[in-house]
């Protein structure tokens, strides 16, 4: 009885034991479950909002761009203008590596399409940015801000376009992913639902270590949340978050700033407490349409700000759902994001007053002037009235003809070749000209032709505008005729006085030659002095000039050697590139041979992927020839300082031009200028001239810093003209300000040695001394125009050859 009884308990302990090995092995299998599983949806949850937060980062900085382009036209401080393009570029800097890092990232084909066709988007936005920023830069506002309006922001829509796509795709794959683990967690839970009915002590500890890990990732969920929050909370869009009942429940400083108050007082509210009731109740509903439809929801409204402003929105209501949107967990509300197109408005507008202004111009222009239009090959494609009536031919008749139609023929070919030459320089032609009537009879003309340019700085058409000086014409010649006779009678009384004079001056001649003398004698007394004077400050900054010129040089000299190193290995480095980028051609083109099962494609395909070849192919070239213009900037910069030292040239006199030297002088006091004053050029034709060209620049760059010295208040023009005296023995040059001008009590003065208007430590008084002594040497001439609140006028006149004892002194 006994082992019978001791055997049945043997049984059952073996059997419990059985049991409870079983459940420990079931309890074990899903502890190990559980465990993968949390794995997974941490994974999961980390990868989700890191390529979330990439992506905002980039949506971000790509919104940012224009704004600060926005922020660059519309700054008057260069200096702020430059720390808003530093910023400008810093985006840039940072959309791509936030685009890097996302490419390293596991994507689905339709987010790799997205993100590649982000890529063409966003590398031809930022070719049309850099270019707006170029022409805002050199101070071309308005034609930044077309470029900025056709091109920039259109293809930086389309960029965001797909950001925002592919924002939509992550979220759909990341509750895809969420439900999934959703089901694989259930699953788990049953399991051990099972496993406690057999061992409520292993279920528990089961339970704490399922609990604790929820714990932790509910932890993680919560910063996940925290940390969109910051991020939406930082997106300059106006977003705010609805109840079910249309209530606000949070927004972020963009919403707040639209509507005028914080989140505290706007918490509980409805958008009829904003807006007012009537486009309130519109805005609800459409809140309750979101809801039902499951669908985001956009709309095209005018609402009015608290301030009474009125602003124009795209406002764009989605639903958020308590799970999933295939489960039954409801609704949590409706997140709402604005787009604020007030700003798009107000450029439109001025655009369009613009236009209206400019049509008023032209008709105004056309009632005061002759004006005709032709294309680059010279063919009239528009003439106005006044153009018709003076030439006697009809529109129709000169439409599509070449201008050459009124040639009078008086003109020579090089006449022409000149004019052809400065307007497809891209300057402005002024000339007199006379052309013949379709009667034949002749008129003249005082002709402004202006080239139209293209983005690339070529002409693309030509707009004559001319005034009638037929007249002043006749009456020219008929003075001339006047001229001829009165001078032929001029000299005939001067004649007969000169034999009246001839015998008056000599009964005083004996009586003046001994006074004659002794003034002789003191004048030359008082010329040597000056001229000790004048030789002993020419020397002094002319010792100072040429340490200058020989450490200008020797600066040039040793930076030119890296700069050619530099310039010819980026020709090398871009030949290599290209050898390259054609053996990656070939490699791609003998992978199409690949079997499409082989797993070397594949390798390929992902490696393309990650590398973003496409995208390399854009930029690369793109920064070589950034680099290369650079390298040339540097390059004309040291030449200009080599020329303007003139150190590797001959010290004698010899033949230069002077355009050249003003071009070279200018580029080296370019610091002093480009804050102060625009530089305008108004050269005209002027052959080389017998000079000493060191010295002439010093002149140039005296009055060039004199002229800029001389800017007070707002920007001013340094105007610099040049031609021909009548004589054609001569040639002149003018530097013309529009400064504060010369009192005319100190004008006789400015030209004294040590004579300064400049406080002490600011000038030596010896620059306009030591230039008018210069110019003295050439045999040349100095005049001085200057109006006090106007502006000055300096001119010099030059000999073109140096008499022969100057030029061997």
């Amino acid at each position: 009885m006994q082992q019978p009884v001791k055997a049945t308990n043997n049984s059952l302990i073996a059997g419990f034991l059985l049991v409870i090995s079983l459940l420990l092995v079931l309890a074990g299998v899903g502890l190990v479950y559980l465990r993968a599983m949390n794995q997974t949806i941490s994974h999961i949850v980390e990868e989700n909002n890191e390529r979330t937060r990439l992506v905002t980062e980039m949506y971000i900085a790509a919104r940012e761009r224009p704004i600060q382009l926005h922020g660059i036209l519309g700054e008057p401080d260069p200096f702020a203008r430059d720390e808003l393009a530093q910023r400008f570029h810093e985006l840039a800097g940072l959309f791509r590596r936030a685009r890097e890092k996302l490419l390293k990232m596991p994507l689905s084909p339709l987010e790799q399409s997205l993100l590649q066709q982000q890529g063409v988007h966003t590398a031809r936005a930022s070719q049309a940015q850099e270019a707006v920023l170029d022409l805002a830069m050199a101070e071309r506002k308005d034609e930044a801000e077309r470029l900025l309006l056709s091109r920039a922001i259109p293809v930086q829509n389309l960029a965001t376009l797909r950001l925002r796509q592919l924002l939509d795709e992550q979220i759909r794959s990341g509750r895809a992913a969420a439900g999934q683990a959703h089901e694989q967690y259930h699953l788990a839970r049953n399991l051990m639902l099972a496993s406690a009915l057999a061992a409520m002590l292993l279920a528990g500890l089961i339970a704490v270590v399922v609990i604790r890990r929820q714990g932790k990732l509910l932890l993680r969920l919560r910063e996940g949340e925290r940390e969109a929050r910051v991020m939406l909370a930082n997106i300059p869009l106006p977003i705010w978050f609805k109840d079910t009942g249309s209530r606000i429940v949070w927004c972020n400083a963009g919403f707040e700033k639209i509507a005028g108050k914080s989140l505290n007082l706007l918490s509980g509210k409805g958008e009829g407490d904003i807006w007012g009731r009537v486009e309130g109740l519109k805005n609800d509903l459409e809140d309750q349409k979101a809801l039902e439809t499951g669908q985001t929801r956009r709309e095209d409204r005018r609402l009015a700000k608290p301030d009474g402003q009125q602003g124009h929105y795209i406002i764009a209501r989605t639903p958020i759902p308590v799970r999933a949107p295939d489960g039954d967990g409801g609704w949590k509300g409706v997140l709402c994001v604005a787009q604020d197109l007030t700003t798009l408005e107000h450029m439109n507008e001025l655009l369009e007053q613009a236009n209206q202004e400019l049509q008023a111009q032209k008709t105004a222009l056309d009632e005061h002037a002759i004006v005709s239009i032709t294309d680059t090959a010279g063919n009239i494609t528009y003439v106005n009235e006044k153009f018709c009536d003076i030439s006697g031919y009809s529109l129709r008749e000169l439409i599509g003809q070449n201008h050459r139609i009124v040639n009078s023929g008086l003109h020579p070919p090089e006449f022409f070749q000149t004019m052809w030459e400065t307007l497809m320089s891209g300057q402005v032609w002024h000339g007199e000209i006379r052309d013949r009537r379709r009667d034949g009879s002749f008129y003249w003309l005082n002709s402004s032709i202006v080239p139209f340019l293209d983005l690339d700085g070529k002409p693309t058409q030509y707009i004559a505008i001319h005034t009638d000086i037929s007249a002043r014409k006749r009456m020219e010649a008929s003075l001339q005729d006047i001229n001829v006779e009165l001078q032929r009678r001029v000299d005939e009384r001067t004649e007969a006085l000169s034999r009246a004079m001839q015998q008056l001056e000599g009964d005083i001649s004996e009586r003046t030659r001994s006074q004659a003398l002794l003034q002789q004698q003191y004048q030359q007394l008082e010329s040597l002095h000056h001229k000790l004077q004048e030789a002993q400050s020419q020397l002094l900054q002319s010792e100072k000039l040429a340490s200058i010129g020989q450490l200008a040089a020797g600066v040039a000299h040793e930076i030119n050697n890296p700069i050619g190193y530099v310039h010819s290995n980026l020709g090398t480095l871009e030949n290599y590139l290209r050898d390259l980028f054609t053996l990656i051609g070939r490699y791609e083109a003998a992978e199409a041979a690949l079997p499409s099962e082989a797993p070397e494609r594949g390798e390929l395909d992902e490696l393309r992927r990650k590398l973003d070849l496409p995208y390399l192919r854009e930029d690369i070239p793109q920064l070589m020839n950034e680099s290369k213009e650079g390298i040339s900037r540097v390059r004309k910069i040291v030449q200009d300082l080599k020329d303007f030292s003139r150190l590797d040239s001959s010290p004698d006199w010899q033949r230069a031009n002077l355009h050249q030297g003003l071009d070279s002088t200018l580029n080296i006091v370019h610091n002093e200028i480009k804050y102060r004053a625009d530089v305008v050029k108004e050269y005209g034709e002027i052959p080389e001239i017998e000079c000493l060209p060191s010295q002439l620049n010093q002149v140039f760059m005296n009055l060039l810093v004199n002229a800029a010295h001389a800017m007070e208040g707002p920007r001013g023009t340094i105007t610099l003209r040049s031609g021909m005296s009548q004589s054609e023995n001569e040639v002149w040059l003018e530097v013309a300000d529009t400064g504060k001008g010369i009192p005319a009590a100190i004008r006789d003065r400015i030209f004294d040695p040590f004579f300064t208007t400049k406080p002490v430590g600011q000038g030596t008084g010896l620059g306009l001394s030591l230039a008018y002594g210069i110019i003295q040497k050439h045999h040349g001439r100095f005049n001085v125009e200057s109006e006090v609140g106007k502006g000055t006028t300096f001119r010099i006149t030059l000999p073109i050859q140096q008499p022969s004892s100057s030029a061997h002194e």
